[in-house]
């Protein structure tokens, strides 16, 4: 069917760089699953504060061609001015790429993923492959009001110009769809799945230890104002209070928000029973999310957590808040979905924590698999692109 498949061009406003691995890693495994049926070439232009001279990357990960592109980061802070240097040099990275790299290709589709910065690449692309359709995929949340990112004339001229010729824009949650609608970005919008790497992320043989402890997990970038890490370590505060044996991991790097989250464990006086190890490869993850009895999400906003989707490959029972998609990926043999997203709530779930009331770590696996697995999300993704 490879074979048989679209020519598809994917560029990305976030996609894994040698700065931030896990950065947009669900859309890097959506081209991934998209690449099991159709010629995928993913390109992703970023400046780091790592690289001092431009750095042209060609690779190919199994099934997907990739192209990248790094350039030293603008260390102009002039208002207005720096900011126009950074997109000038942004279109000229992409410009380069489709000029050396990719001049004779042709393209069926066009595939955005995030709609800025990546608009000005991808209506470049349009130009260059004028015969391919723009498809978009976005799962920003700075549509919502909640965030309200989404401000300022140069991000609304790209993004309305983008969405204006593009043939649908895929997303995971209606709440996003609605978001972008209010802003007036009217299109035909598609629901699609998040995937999950069910090779990593799947049910391990694992020694158990600390037994009659509940072993708590949360994994994410540690954003307080979206992943609410306070409310968790309020409510860990309380769980020790009431004498309940519960000891939580948080994997996850943040040095800005750190010394407030260090702080606040030490007034609560919970070291003895919170731990935070930093960064973790995908593969170190499953090992942790094996070695839990609880996944913690306790966000104010999300889209489709992809976290969520691992833990519950792993077949890790998940509690969450009732946010973004959380309540349609979360049945009640596979986790709990909070009512009322309060602290007590949270604590009254883990310490009535009983492992029985869900399904097996292998019945979970394969639950997710078959909604969420590279297969299941890359056919549904393929037939909604060819038929439009």
């Amino acid at each position: 069917m490879k074979k048989e498949g679209l020519n598809i061009l994917v560029i990305s406003s976030w996609f894994p760089n040698p700065e931030t691995k896990s950065h947009g890693i669900f859309y890097y495994r959506q081209a991934k699953a998209l690449a099991e049926f159709n010629n995928i070439t993913a390109v992703y232009a970023k400046s780091l504060d790592s690289v001092n001279s431009p750095q042209l990357v060609e690779y190919t990960d199994d099934k997907l061609i990739g192209v990248n592109y790094f350039y030293p980061k603008v260390k102009l802070t002039i208002p207005l001015i720096s900011s126009f240097i950074k997109l000038w040099k942004y279109r000229q990275a992409y410009q380069l790429i489709f000029d050396k790299i990719l001049p004779n290709h042709q393209f069926d589709v066009i595939y955005v993923n995030t709609i800025f910065p990546a608009s000005i690449a991808a209506l470049l692309a349009k130009n260059r492959y004028p015969n391919s359709k723009i498809i978009i995929s976005e799962q920003w949340s700075g549509y919502y009001p909640e965030d309200g990112n989404y401000k300022g004339f140069i991000m609304k001229y790209f993004t309305q110009k983008l969405v204006k010729i593009s043939k649908a824009i895929f997303v995971v949650t209606d709440k996003t769809k609605h978001a972008m609608i209010s802003h007036g970005l009217n299109a035909h919008y598609e629901l699609i799945n998040n995937v999950v790497d069910t090779d990593v992320f799947k049910p391990l043989v694992v020694e158990v230890q600390n037994k009659g402890v509940i072993k708590l997990l949360h994994v994410s970038s540690l954003v307080n104002r979206e992943k609410n890490i306070v409310g968790i370590l309020n409510s860990v505060s309380k769980l020790k209070h009431n004498k309940s044996s519960v000891q939580l991991t948080i994997i996850g790097d943040n040095k800005t928000e750190m010394p407030l989250y260090k702080n606040l464990i030490k007034q609560l006086n919970i070291d003895s029973c919170v731990e935070f190890v930093g960064y973790k490869k995908p593969d170190e993850i499953a090992q942790y999310m094996n070695q839990s009895d609880l996944f913690l999400l306790f966000s104010f906003f999300e889209g489709m957590p992809n976290v969520i989707i691992e833990a519950l490959a792993c077949g890790l029972p998940v509690v969450s808040t009732n946010v973004g998609a959380v309540s349609n990926m979360i049945q009640n043999d596979i986790g709990v979905v909070l009512k009322s997203n309060s602290e007590e709530e949270l604590v009254e779930v883990i310490s009535h924590y009983d492992r029985n009331r869900f399904l097996s770590r292998e019945k979970i696996h394969e639950y997710i698999k078959s909604k969420y697995g590279v297969m299941a999300v890359g056919e549904r993704m393929s037939e909604l692109i060819a038929n439009l």
